[in-house]
């Protein structure tokens, strides 16, 4: 039996749990975002430079490209494990040559 407007209503049955699944649960840190900003914010001292660069990371797609990494890789990574798989690099990363540090 073919019930009438049956994908119409599945489909937007589909879209009402997914927006609904993403207006509730668990946020993440979204740390490559972060990153992201810090290297935006710290990479000249002039507001007119960094409006600039803010426009261009927004026509490259730098901060949508971003954001969709932490949203479908690095979440749900840090979901289960706790820690954002970039701040846990942070964390491991050897310190920069000459500067080692002191063994206690």
């Amino acid at each position: 039996m073919i019930v009438p407007g049956g994908r119409a209503r599945a489909r937007r049955r589909a879209g009402l749990v997914l927006v609904a699944s993403c207006l509730c649960g668990c946020y993440g840190s979204f740390g490559t975002v972060e990153r992201l900003h810090a290297v935006h914010v710290q990479s000249t001292e002039t507001r007119w430079t960094r409006t600039g660069l803010f426009i261009a990371f927004i026509v490259v797609p730098m901060y949508p490209v971003a954001a969709a990494f932490d949203l479908f890789i690095f979440h749900p990574v840090e979901f289960c494990t706790g820690i954002h798989p970039l701040r846990l690099a942070a964390r491991t990363a050897s310190p920069p040559l000459g500067q080692e540090q002191e063994s206690r």
